[in-house]
This record gives structure tokens, sequence and C-alpha cells, in this order.
């Protein structure tokens, strides 16, 4: 699966089995894309979205870059996508596309992706509640909390 190295096997998820049987599908899901679709793979920034925002000029800068990776770059559009819908979506895809130039095939391939980063998600907080406990977040929330709202969205995904 292009170069991203992620497993449904990786770490003690405890109880949350649920999580790994969501890895394997969702990294299923996109092996068989890949195996009919060839996809355009390049610096992908492989990491939410997570913006700084300048209140005294509007401007905005991408932050925290330590998922920079080589992978397909329908990774980061699902991840981008992931909370977009109709218009909004659309003109995202649009102004992506117009830089990589990604056929229509290959983009029918963004909620795979979409879906393979919820998961990959889950497992991160799973295995967060697992081992650091309810430990707050910056976000004030704690991993469990985290884990349910991944959770219902990787369900919503389908």
């Amino acid at each position: 699966m292009s170069d991203l190295a992620i497993s449904a096997e990786h770490s003690d998820l405890g109880q949350y089995e649920w999580v790994r049987g969501s890895m394997r599908h969702a990294i299923a899901e996109v092996r068989r894309f890949e195996a009919t679709v060839p996809v355009t793979c390049g610096v992908i920034y492989g990491d939410g979205p997570e913006l700084l925002v300048d209140v005294m000029t509007s401007s905005v800068g991408l932050i925290d870059w330590g998922g920079v990776a080589w992978g397909p770059l329908l990774y980061d559009i699902g991840l981008w996508t992931s909370r977009l819908r109709g218009r909004a979506r659309k003109r995202f895809v649009e102004a992506y596309r117009s830089y990589t130039h990604l056929s229509a095939t290959e983009l029918s391939g963004i909620d795979l992706y979409h879906r393979l980063r919820l998961a990959d998600l889950a497992r991160y907080f799973a295995w967060r509640t697992v081992h650091i406990s309810s430990h707050l977040l910056p976000d004030g929330r704690t991993n469990e909390l985290h884990l349910a709202e991944v959770r219902e969205r990787l369900l919503a995904s389908y």
C-alpha cells in the first residue's frame, strides 16, 4: 500500500479490538483500490489539519509538520476533506486537483483513504487510552472522548 506504514497489528489496544478490525478493513479497502487504480504519490502532510490563524492579519499557516511523509496524495485529501461537506468539499478537491492533475477515477478513492485515516486515529486514541489513561489533551478532552468521536465518524463514513 504505497509507502504508508500503517499496520492493523501495531500495539496493544486492550479492550478495543474493534479498532484492529477497523484497521484491517480500511487497509484491505485501500489495497483493493490501489491494485486496480494507479495512485499518485508525493509529499503528504499526513496529519490532521492543524492551522494557526493570525487574527490581526487573517493569515493562515499550517503547523505541526511531524507527520510529513511520502505517500498517496489521496491520503491527505481524505484527511483534509473529512469534515467538509457539499460545496466546501467540492471546492477543496477542485483546488487540490488543479495542482496535482489527479484523475476522476483516482479521486473516487477519497472516502477509502478517509476511512483509513479515521481507523488510524482510532488506533492512536485506543493505544493512548490503554497506556496513558485519562490524561487531558490540549483541547481539555480525554483520550476516551476522542476515541468515541472517531468511532462515530468512522461508522458514519460507510
